[in-house]
This record gives structure tokens, C-alpha cells and sequence, in this order.
């Protein structure tokens, strides 16, 4: 179970900049998605292709599953920068290691290793066009089915979606193990509104700047909750529009 894993910051304004990691065989180039999904979903540098932009505040760590690639003799993996003409884009990009997953698993050490999405097992992919609908006083909810986390050590979710809310309104993210109590989910990068007066608390809400990825470190809920889980969209203020296109959630077990 071979993995890539760096450690990287980078500053882009997604109109005009991105960044992607790829792996190059004889039969071509893909560009790998880490464990937490690739933050923009449609950059003009990248000819409308995913990738690395926006802010990570920081240093970050990305986790890339390579056993599609195991036993491969002649792999390359390349990083790709494209910009738009001249801007102030920063991509640093250190720590690269690649090697079995019990050794990054190691290298990253227990606390930094959901933040990475260090995931390689999909067990729930779709969109939420089939979840249950219900009210809660001025909430909307959407629940997914409980999915099945039992053998997971690790579980991450990522949600790409695009939004536009007025101020005071907005979405978030939930878990319930019942269906009954849900508990606010917190996306790595944050939420873009510190508070929402229809949530009572933070959420997405202004406007994305197009398709983006929001992922959820799930691994402290799996103890919390337990291991069968319902994830929920909650969206409440007048006005507002969201739209969920993919929820994924990947596991390691």
C-alpha cells in the first residue's frame, strides 16, 4: 500500500492560479486527489480542472494513495503549478516522502494524520438527491442512511459544493448517530462565516467562487458517536442557494 505525502502552503487566488500533483506511467498523466479532496473544483489556469488554490493558512499535510500504482517500474510524480499571467501565487512544498503507509503513518504521527486524509477506501460516494428531507423549527435538514464506519480506523468526509447565502443565512455540516442529536461538524479549513444568525453559529455562507471541497476529519466522532453514522446538510435564513454536488466519505481500515 504505497502513499505520497508532503507537507505544503500555498496562497492562490483561484481565477487566475492552481496547482495539481500527478502521476505520469507510460499510459499517460492523473492527477491524484488527496486524502481531503482537491479545495477548488474549477480553476481557469487548470483549464477548468480541480486543484490546489485559495489559502491553506499554513503548513498542511496531503496524503495521496498510490497502490493503484503498486508494482508500477517506471512511475514519476510531478507537481504542476499554472498561473494566468504574472501574480503573486505561492506554492512551498516540502517533507515529500513516499513509501508503504505504515511508514507515513509513523512519519506523521497520530495527531496529524486525519487532517492529512490519510483515507484510501471509499465507502460512500453520490450526491445527497435521495436523503431524507425533514424540518427542524427553521432548519432544513437533509440525512443521509447511516453508513457503516465499524471497521474503520480512520474516516474522513468531503463535501464539494457551491453557495450563495445573504448575510444571516447560511448552511453547515452535522452527524447524528440517532437521528435524533446532531452535532455541528467542523470542515479542516474552517467555515467562511464565523457566525450565521439563522444557524446560531458558523457556517458557509456569502459566496463560494465556484465548486469547492469542505472535508471533515470523522475519526474522534467514530468513538463519540459510535461506528453507524448519519451525516446531515442543515441550511435555514431566507434566500439562500446550495448546492451539493458529491459527498464522499473514505476510510482506512
Amino acid at each position: 500500500h504505497p502513499v505520497l505525502v508532503l507537507r505544503h502552503w500555498f496562497v492562490m487566488d483561484e481565477a487566475r492560479a492552481g496547482g495539481v500533483v500527478r502521476a505520469l506511467t507510460a499510459r499517460g498523466a492523473t492527477t491524484l486527489e488527496p486524502g481531503v479532496g482537491l479545495p477548488r473544483r474549477a480553476l481557469p489556469a487548470l483549464g477548468g480542472a480541480p486543484g490546489f488554490a485559495g489559502d491553506s493558512r499554513g503548513w498542511r499535510d496531503a496524503w495521496f494513495d498510490l497502490s493503484a500504482y503498486a508494482g508500477e517500474e517506471a512511475l514519476r510524480l510531478e507537481l504542476d503549478f499554472a498561473a494566468a499571467g504574472p501574480n503573486d501565487a505561492l506554492w512551498c512544498v516540502d517533507d515529500l516522502l513516499v513509501a508503504e503507509a505504515e511508514v507515513a503513518e509513523a512519519r506523521l504521527g497520530a495527531a496529524r494524520l486525519g487532517a492529512a486524509g490519510a483515507c484510501s477506501r471509499v465507502v460512500l460516494d453520490g450526491d445527497a438527491s435521495a436523503w431524507e428531507a425533514t424540518a427542524a423549527g427553521s432548519l432544513q435538514r437533509l440525512a443521509s442512511p447511516p453508513v457503516d464506519l465499524s471497521l474503520a480506523r480512520r474516516a474522513v468526509l468531503q463535501v464539494t459544493h457551491a453557495y450563495a447565502a445573504p448575510a444571516g443565512a447560511g448552511g453547515r455540516l452535522v452527524a447524528s448517530a440517532d437521528g435524533e442529536r446532531w452535532v455541528v461538524l467542523g470542515p479542516l479549513d474552517g467555515y467562511p462565516a464565523a457566525r450565521v444568525a439563522a444557524l446560531d453559529g458558523p457556517g458557509f455562507s456569502g459566496a463560494s467562487r465556484g465548486p469547492e471541497t469542505a472535508a471533515v476529519d470523522l475519526t474522534p466522532l467514530l468513538g463519540e458517536l459510535g461506528p453507524r453514522l448519519r451525516l446531515g446538510l442543515e441550511q435555514a435564513g431566507p434566500d439562500g442557494r446550495w448546492t451539493v454536488l458529491q459527498v464522499r466519505v473514505v476510510v482506512e481500515r
